[in-house]
C-alpha cells in the first residue's frame, strides 16, 4: 500500500470510530498534508488558521492577529 492510501484508510477508520466526537476536523486538517481540509474550505488557506484570542493580543503588543481576521 502507498503512504497516501494508508492515511486514507486510517482517516476512514477514525471517521467511523469517532463520529460525533468532534475529532474529525483535526484529522482532516493534518492528514494528507491538509488536502481534504483545503477542499472543505474551498481552497481558502486563511480559513485553516484560527484567530488569535483577544486576551493574548491585549497582553502582548508584539503578537499580531492572523491574516484574514478583523482587528480593532
Amino acid at each position: 500500500t502507498t503512504h497516501d492510501a494508508a492515511e486514507e484508510a486510517i482517516l476512514a477508520e477514525r471517521d467511523a470510530e469517532f463520529v460525533a466526537e468532534g475529532k474529525r476536523w483535526y484529522d482532516v486538517r493534518r492528514m494528507l498534508g491538509g488536502k481534504y481540509a483545503l477542499e472543505l474550505v474551498g481552497g481558502n488557506e486563511l480559513k485553516l488558521v484560527w484567530p488569535i484570542d483577544a486576551g493574548v493580543l491585549s497582553k502582548d503588543s508584539k503578537v499580531k492577529q492572523n491574516e484574514g481576521y478583523v482587528t480593532e
